[in-house]
């Protein structure tokens, strides 16, 4: 039976996109690479675990969360075709 093997990211120092993956870099050279379909659909539980352990640390702060899903609605009406016209 294999080691399971975990990895702590302390700081993330870029984020960017490339051939439908989402690329998360850290470290000095290290890099976690996802395929987007996979991403987007725990993206939710994604949300719901970090606001969880933003709770339980003390650090969740309702206005700090709201800007946050302000920026994704702005982004989603501005990346949408229907709503460019």
């Amino acid at each position: 039976m294999s080691k399971s093997k975990s990895t702590y990211v302390h700081d993330i120092n870029a984020l960017y996109g490339k051939d439908t993956e989402i690329c998360i870099k850290y470290g000095s050279e290290n890099q976690i690479v996802f395929e987007i379909k996979s991403f987007w659909d725990w993206l939710p539980s994604i949300i719901e675990v970090a606001v969880d352990q933003k709770k339980l640390q003390g650090f969740y702060d309702k206005e700090e969360f709201g800007k946050a899903i302000d920026k994704i609605d702005d982004f989603l009406n501005h990346s949408d075709p229907e709503n460019n016209s």
